[in-house]
């Protein structure tokens, strides 16, 4: 499973890098580890009370029953963070 997100997340990288939206500066493997790190704890923010409650401190009480919310700012983050 893994191999596969690993190949996703590097192939739409490589094309921001070539269509000039991702730092050049950022390595496209390790970002790719950054990126399913993020999915991966907001999967377990779902999963479990411990996660939910840790979720809540985080992100805010509400934040369980506003996904589409969160959904925007992590996208609004890793752009940020990816962009030159």
């Amino acid at each position: 499973m893994e191999t596969v997100s690993a190949k996703f997340y590097k192939a739409a990288l490589t094309s921001a890098l070539n269509d000039g939206t991702l730092d050049p500066e950022i390595s496209i493997e390790t970002a790719s580890f950054c990126i399913d790190n993020i999915l991966l704890l907001l999967q377990f923010s779902y999963s479990t009370e411990y996660y939910k409650e840790r979720m809540k401190i985080f992100a805010g009480k509400s934040s369980l029953s506003h996904d589409e919310k969160i959904r925007k700012e992590i996208i609004y983050f890793l752009k940020k963070a990816l962009s030159k």
